[in-house]
């Protein structure tokens, strides 16, 4: 059986990863839902959410998002799962931000499939998975079960001009059209 919490590097090839920065620089920093979290030292954007569309970044490249879907389906052993939410957040100190991710589980009475995937980052700041502690480099891929085990960040102090960014794909099992 195959490991639940496992680092994956390379995720996207060196054509993916250039057409998903070209994403993130030319939609998601300039949309008005990428927006200054200052509670949790951060910039915040949700690029899909399947739920509430209105709040979306969209336009997410449809190519990366079913290499995405392929990949979960195939390591978590989960046929026809179906994407939940995209969302990207960049921790860093600007605007006197003090970035924190408390120990939690996603809410949510559904089970979320996720991949944690470090776009860009200055600077190494752990994820903690129950107990185990992962440092991913750009363009890797963790993954866990968010809404049954416990995840984070130790605390750590930003520097100027350090940071990480992160994009979380959570993926939900297929609902039958009378369950939606």
């Amino acid at each position: 059986m195959k490991k639940i919490n496992q680092v994956y590097k390379n995720f996207y090839t060196d054509t993916e990863y250039h057409t998903l920065s070209e994403y993130i620089e030319k939609f998601a920093r300039h949309s008005f839902n990428y927006t200054k979290e200052y509670e949790l030292g951060r910039y915040y954007g949700v690029i899909k959410d399947v739920w509430n569309t209105a709040v979306c970044i969209g336009n997410f490249p449809e190519d990366l998002l079913l290499k995405t879907q392929k990949f979960a389906e195939e390591h978590f052993g989960v046929k026809d799962l179906e994407i939940f939410d995209i969302i990207i957040i960049k921790y860093c100190n600007d605007f006197g931000f003090i970035p924190k991710l408390d120990p939690h589980k996603d809410g949510g009475t559904l089970k979320k499939y996720t991949i944690d995937y470090q776009y860009k980052a200055n600077v190494d700041w752990g994820i903690s998975v129950e107990n185990d502690i992962f440092v991913l480099s750009n363009n890797e891929a963790l993954t866990f079960i968010g809404t049954e085990q416990k995840h984070g960040r130790p605390d750590r102090i930003f520097s100027d001009n350090e940071y990480v960014e992160n994009i979380f794909f959570q993926f939900i099992e297929k609902r039958k059209q009378n369950e939606q």
